[in-house]
């Protein structure tokens, strides 16, 4: 990627930075979706190209969600959730987001460290806000990050998606991606010969859009790509801001009418 990434661009204007890391929160928002985690979301690591947007890169320390034995990252970065090696879920990355985002309005790191080790004595202290470093920065914004930064995950913002629309509002930033947007942060395989059949769903979506509900039943051998052809269904779906809900007849009791039942 053509651009510099955010140690070097560091300090920005805020309004600025918001629209920054509102691409950091977006890309985010997808990986989360996949129940996975980056786990070294840092100032180096997002690149800010020649059109001003934003790219997440680095996914060597990509893990599923959950318990996780290793501990990888950029010290000042890292939750402490990681190192009493507890579940890490979503809000893992949503705190080195914050610290990128200390970062990228005032140019110091919120937990400075060397070491991992070093950050119990470092998170003893309290942590100014970013206004006291920079001081156009608005209280809203200064709220946001202290919450991101939060050593109680808790009290973090739970996901990506609240993160994306409190930076929207703080800088009246565009309100939305359209689908095409979204579409542009997934690499999935090209469904081949499925285009009337995707036509079929893009239209039911579409009359889902107007309030109108309907059924729609698909039917096919054994691994003929019924399950692929759902999954790109359901993710078209999303995209277009629906809701959706996925039963497995695995997951639930054999019996009559058990899928439909949960």
């Amino acid at each position: 990627l053509a651009g510099e990434n955010l140690r070097s661009a560091a300090p920005l204007e805020w309004r600025e930075a918001c629209h920054v890391l509102r691409d950091v929160a977006s890309a985010l928002g997808i990986i989360h979706s996949r129940k996975l985690l980056h786990r070294d979301v840092t100032t180096r690591n997002v690149c800010r190209v020649a059109d001003g947007r934003a790219k997440l890169i680095d996914f060597g320390a990509l893990t599923p969600m959950g318990r996780v034995r290793d501990i990888v990252g950029t010290p000042p970065f890292v939750p402490p959730e990681a190192l009493d090696e507890q579940r890490l879920d979503a809000r893992a990355d949503l705190f080195a987001l914050g610290a990128v985002a200390y970062y990228v309005l005032t140019g110091k790191h919120a937990y400075y460290a060397h070491r991992f080790r070093e950050l119990i004595d470092v998170w003893r202290f309290p942590l100014a806000p970013p206004s006291s470093l920079s001081s156009d920065v608005p209280p809203a914004l200064d709220e946001l990050v202290l919450s991101l930064l939060s050593l109680s995950r808790s009290a973090r913002p739970q996901n990506a998606t609240e993160v994306f629309q409190r930076l929207t509002a703080i800088a009246d930033l565009p309100a939305v991606e359209g689908p095409e947007v979204a579409q542009a942060y997934l690499a999935t395989p090209s469904l081949i010969g499925r285009d009337r059949a995707l036509g079929v769903a893009r239209r039911y979506t579409e009359r889902l859009q107007r309030g109108r509900g309907a059924v729609l039943l698909l039917e096919g051998d054994s691994g003929v790509g019924r399950t692929r052809l759902l999954g790109a269904f359901t993710l078209e779906a999303k995209l277009r801001g629906c809701a959706t809900v996925r039963i497995a007849a695995c997951d639930v009791d054999i019996g009559p009418f058990h899928v439909v039942r949960a």
